[in-house]
């Protein structure tokens, strides 16, 4: 009988991919292919919930692109991006919007109900 350890062990994420130029441009370009396909920036009805006021979060939010185009469209709405590695921008972005470097597998690092 063969016996799973994954109950046995703790997870801990890490990024497999590389963390490059290349990499980059692959998340940018999945980003547009995504946004061709819905002929939206998103696949669920959230646009009047944005229009309004709304926060946002992006998980896994590679280089920014998603938070950086809606904060620009949105600026009722703050967006903020989480990553485990820090490969969005830290300084020049719009005012509405954030980047949290974080291992979510550990828990958001947020307070509950926010």
């Amino acid at each position: 009988m063969i016996q799973s350890c994954v109950s046995k062990r703790k997870f801990s994420a890490s990024y497999i991919l590389p963390l490059d130029d290349d990499e980059v441009d692959r998340m940018t370009l999945q980003h547009y292919i995504f946004q061709n396909v819905w002929k939206s920036d998103f696949s669920s009805p959230v646009e009047s919930s944005l229009e309004r006021g709304a926060k946002m979060l992006d998980i896994g939010c590679g280089p920014g692109v998603l938070v950086l185009e809606l904060a620009s469209k949105y600026p009722r709405s703050h967006f903020t991006g989480c990553d485990i590695v820090a490969n969005y921008p830290l300084q020049i972005k719009p005012e509405n919007s954030a980047f949290v470097k974080a291992d979510i597998t550990e828990g958001l690092p947020f307070p509950d109900n926010t």
